[in-house]
C-alpha cells in the first residue's frame, strides 16, 4: 500500500524522489523533465485561472467584461466602440441573450501567448477558457484602432454564439466547417457587407483571402440561395461548388 501512494505522490510531486539516494543520471534527468513538465502545466493553468490580475481596470457590460490596463471607462469612443459591437452582434441569428465572454487587452506579446495557446501568434485568440486575447499593438497600428477592436469583439464573440448553438467548443470543431466558422464570423464582422470590390481586395490583401472567400461564400448561402444558418453549420452546403460560384460571379482566378 505504501508503495502505490508512493507512486501517486512522487507523480504528483517528481521532484521529492531527489531524496532517494544513489539515483542514476538517467533517473534523476527523468525527474528533472518531469519537474519542468509540471511546473509548466501550473504556470499555464495559474495565468489561465487569474488573468484578471495582470490588469488594472475592468470594464463590464450584461454580457461582455473587458479587461484593460488603461481606464476604458472614461474613453467615449471606446464605449461607442462597444455599444456598436454589441448592437451588430445582436441584430443575427446566432444571437443568444445569456451569452458572456472576458476580453482581454493584452499589451505584453508574452502574455498573449500564454493566455492564448502556446507558439499562437495571430491578433486574436479564444483560449481554453473561452477567454478572447486581443493584442493592443495589433489594434493600435489600424488606421482606425475603435473600428478595429470593434469588428474583432464582433468576430470572436460570434465564435462563442457558434459553440452555444452548436454543441460547445470541443463538438462545435468538429461539426462546424472551418470556412463556415470562419466565414459567418467574418460576414458578421463586415455587417453582412464582406466587401464591396471583393476581386481588388482579393488582389490587395492576400493574408485574408482565405477569410474573404470564406465571407462571399456564406454571403452567397444566406442571401442568393437562401439557405439557413443550420445547413451552414451543420455542414449541408458543399463547399467546391459554392467556391466555384464565387469565382465565377466575382471573376476570381484561383
Amino acid at each position: 500500500m505504501s508503495t502505490f501512494f508512493e507512486k501517486i505522490k512522487y507523480s504528483i510531486f517528481p521532484f521529492l524522489e531527489f531524496k532517494k539516494k544513489n539515483l542514476s543520471f538517467l533517473k534523476k534527468v527523468y525527474i528533472s523533465l518531469n519537474t519542468l513538465m509540471m511546473l509548466t502545466v501550473i504556470s499555464f493553468i495559474s495565468i489561465y485561472l487569474f488573468s484578471s490580475f495582470f490588469y488594472s481596470y475592468r470594464f463590464k457590460t450584461k454580457n461582455i467584461t473587458i479587461y484593460s490596463n488603461t481606464n476604458i471607462a472614461d474613453d467615449e469612443k471606446f464605449i461607442h466602440t462597444l455599444k456598436d459591437a454589441e448592437k451588430t452582434l445582436k441584430n443575427n441569428t446566432l444571437y443568444n441573450k445569456n451569452y458572456a465572454v472576458q476580453i482581454y487587452l493584452v499589451d505584453s506579446n508574452l502574455l498573449y501567448n500564454f493566455m492564448a495557446t502556446p507558439f499562437h501568434m495571430d491578433t486574436i485568440a479564444i483560449n481554453i477558457l473561452d477567454y478572447i486575447s486581443i493584442r493592443n499593438k495589433d489594434i493600435e497600428l489600424s488606421k482606425n484602432k475603435y473600428h478595429a477592436l470593434s469588428k474583432e469583439i464582433q468576430h470572436e464573440v460570434i465564435h462563442t454564439l457558434q459553440a452555444m448553438k452548436y454543441g460547445g467548443w470541443i463538438q462545435s470543431k468538429f461539426t462546424i466547417p472551418y470556412w463556415v466558422s470562419e466565414g459567418y464570423a467574418e460576414y458578421i464582422e463586415e455587417n453582412k457587407l464582406v466587401h464591396h470590390n471583393p476581386k481588388e481586395f482579393l488582389d490587395t490583401n492576400k493574408e485574408r483571402k482565405n477569410y474573404t472567400l470564406y465571407a462571399l461564400m456564406v454571403k452567397h448561402a444566406i442571401e442568393d440561395l437562401n439557405k439557413s444558418i443550420d445547413d451552414l453549420h451543420l455542414g449541408k452546403l458543399n463547399y467546391n461548388n459554392l467556391l466555384s460560384s464565387i469565382f465565377k460571379e466575382y471573376n476570381i482566378t484561383k
